[in-house]
Formats: C-alpha cells, structure tokens, sequence
C-alpha cells in the first residue's frame, strides 16, 4: 500500500496538520496571523480540530482501498463456481466436525 498523505485544515486553513497512512504527523502548518489575534487555547483546539479532519479523511480512503480490492478479489473468482440465486443451501455444519466415540462432535 502507498504511503498516502491527509491533510486536514480548521480556522479557514490557519491551522494544517498532515498525516501519512500510518496515522504519523508528517507536519503542521500554523499560518503567522494565528499568534497575533488568538490565544493558546483557540490554537490548541485548531490543531485538534485540523488532526481529526486528516484522520477522517485517512479513514474514508482506507475504506475505499478496502472495497476497490474486493472488488478486484470478487472480479477474479470464476464466477461458474458461484451459487445461483435458485441453488440449495446446505446449512448442516456437523460435515465440519469429526463424531468422537462418545457421540460428541470435537474439533476440525
């Protein structure tokens, strides 16, 4: 997998944190208008505000990273192989467990 940056932005993009797909910062912007009009604590909330935004976008592309390669591994089946809609389901799961002598199923 690539390594993908995020980049989330708050206060109208004064605050920029961008992430790699590990969840590392990789950097923090702080635009120089922030320390002459804000105080420590407006910074510290467009921080955290700007890192949840990277996050939730490293997120919705891991997602879709997820579907697109099932979708690939689903394309790849032989799709001969695949039940039909009017094909019987065998739903007994004893077929998976061995009858020990004492008429109990054990393990695999």
């Amino acid at each position: 997998m690539t390594n993908q940056l995020f980049t989330g932005e708050a206060g109208a993009g004064l605050v920029k944190v961008t992430i790699d797909t590990a969840g590392r910062a990789r950097q923090v912007e702080i635009d120089d208008l922030i320390f002459k009009k804000t105080d420590k604590q407006l910074i510290s909330d467009l921080f955290v505000a700007a890192l949840n935004r990277a996050y939730e976008r490293a997120d919705a592309w891991l997602k879709q990273q997820v579907m697109d390669n099932y979708r690939k591994n689903l394309a790849m089946l032989d799709r001969n192989k695949l039940p039909t809609d009017d094909a019987p389901v065998d739903l007994d799961i004893t077929k998976f467990f061995k009858e020990t002598d004492d008429g109990d199923f054990g393990k695999f």
